[in-house]
């Protein structure tokens, strides 16, 4: 539904990453996906709007609520939004 901009940060040991926010949504709702260095080259895959598949992903008590993380092992399949009409498909603000 939505994708952050790439942010660059340095951690506490002083190595830099990068860090990228999605929010995934289907008809249970919506979640955080936290997207990490070694996943951010995943963003070229897909775009706002498309339907995807996550797998591989740790889920975590974020700030406000729960949130997944995406590891070295996550991956990103794109699928076929006209196989699933129901999903919502653009951020509603």
């Amino acid at each position: 539904m939505s994708i952050s901009n790439v942010k660059k940060f340095t951690s506490k040991k002083g190595k830099e990453g990068k860090l990228a926010n999605m929010i995934l949504a289907d008809a249970t709702g919506r979640i955080r996906v936290v997207l990490w260095t070694e996943n951010i080259k995943l963003l070229d895959k897909f775009q706002e709007g498309d339907v995807v598949k996550i797998n591989d992903v740790d889920v975590k008590q974020g700030f406000r609520e729960d949130e997944t993380h995406m590891n070295i092992r996550s991956s990103v399949e794109k699928l076929e939004s006209k196989d699933y009409p129901d999903f919502p498909h653009t951020m509603i603000r």
